[in-house]
């Protein structure tokens, strides 16, 4: 993993993620939830070595831990070597990271699409999607993509601020990154 664009974009990812913590998706480090790093089925995370993926496992996480487990599980099946731009990649791999990686790929394709990409919004990061980023002038989709994230964010709270109305304030800031 010595892909200078993958490093800063996980660097990025990163700085908006944070340590452990208990939220919605429940117990979480560095972004991960307790689900997805079972779903994996990747003893490798078995950091306790009991055979297990469990909570103490998921707490034992490094920060080279999760950059293997966001470089195997996020960045390479998603594609986001094949974006040219350093700057798109990093703010995709927020989106797709922060928002999963259906309806991530929806938002992007959304905001692609305010270039005339006439891109299906299925939620599929395939090559077609791929191709249709690299054709947009860099800064001009980072703001689409912040725009666009920015208003899933508000659907899920105005939706439910029960549930998700704590998490307003920092959900648009880190759309604004």
């Amino acid at each position: 993993m010595t892909d200078s664009k993958f490093q800063s974009a996980f660097d990025n990812l990163m700085a908006l993620e944070g340590g452990k913590t208990t939220d919605h998706a429940g117990p979480t480090n560095y972004g991960i939830t307790l689900t997805s790093l079972r779903n994996t089925g990747d003893l490798a995370f078995d950091m306790d070595h009991d055979g297990d993926i469990d909570r103490e496992d998921l707490w034992a996480l490094s920060r080279e831990n999760a950059q293997v487990y966001v470089y195997r599980y996020w960045y390479e099946p998603l594609g986001l070597g094949e974006i040219l731009s350093p700057m798109v990649a990093t703010k995709a791999l927020d989106i797709l990271y922060n928002c999963g990686p259906s309806r991530g790929t929806k938002i992007i394709q959304k905001a692609v699409n305010r270039f005339g990409a006439g891109l299906e919004e299925n939620g599929r990061m395939d090559a077609k999607t791929l191709r249709a980023i690299n054709r947009v002038n860099d800064a001009s989709l980072v703001g689409a993509l912040r725009d666009e994230q920015r208003r899933w964010y508000e659907f899920l709270v105005n939706g439910n601020p029960p549930k998700y109305g704590k998490y307003r304030a920092g959900w648009l800031r880190r759309a604004r990154t």
